[in-house]
């Protein structure tokens, strides 16, 4: 990217330029309300920009990007509530039919995100936060996109699920671009105190 502006209640880049690089995986730290979401965002064309350009590079050529070059785990999980696991999986292989390496089945990709053998089968409403998340996991390793962004990724987890989480990104990361987005919480003055 080169030169990203964008307005949204106040200036978040001005004359700002990244290169981001296959194989790495990068992290945006900031505050609460830093802009972090609005910068991911203005990568993948979500949010316009004021100036600059965005392209992805590809076998030695640069594009612009379109929507389908990004696959998001955003901090809001958003994923369809009527269906079952198994039938979001179905519907994702239904309109990308490449999309499952050869010999793998559902349940594989479902112990990948580790999602719970029980839940597979309910409704997606019927899922926790971290299960809605591991379903948006499911669909950015099915579709394979060439920048991953994951807004939050180890939000309201426990230890176990944040290594989880960080096996996925190092996997992830091998032929693509994963760009995670974190909250940073400086301690409170009690809890520097403590220390």
């Amino acid at each position: 990217s080169r030169g990203l502006g964008d307005v949204y209640k106040r200036q978040i880049l001005d004359g700002a330029s990244f290169s981001f690089s296959h194989g790495i995986s990068y992290g945006i730290v900031g505050n609460k309300d830093d802009g972090k979401t609005t910068f991911l965002k203005c990568i993948c064309g979500e949010t316009g920009i004021d100036s600059g350009y965005i392209r992805i590079e590809a076998d030695w050529k640069e594009h612009r990007i379109k929507y389908s070059d990004f696959g998001i785990v955003a901090d809001s999980a958003v994923v369809p509530e009527y269906m079952t696991g198994y039938e979001f999986f179905d519907y994702l292989i239904e309109i990308h039919p490449l999309c499952v390496t050869e010999g793998r089945t559902a349940d594989d990709y479902f112990d990948m995100v580790g999602l719970n053998v029980a839940k597979r089968n309910n409704l997606i409403k019927e899922y926790s936060y971290n299960e809605k998340r591991k379903i948006q996991v499911l669909a950015v390793i099915l579709l394979k996109p060439s920048v991953i962004i994951f807004d939050e990724p180890v939000k309201n987890s426990n230890k176990r699920r944040i290594n989880r989480m960080k096996a996925i990104i190092d996997d992830l990361k091998k032929d693509r671009i994963v760009i995670v987005c974190l909250l940073y919480t400086s301690p409170s003055p009690r809890d520097r105190t403590r220390s």
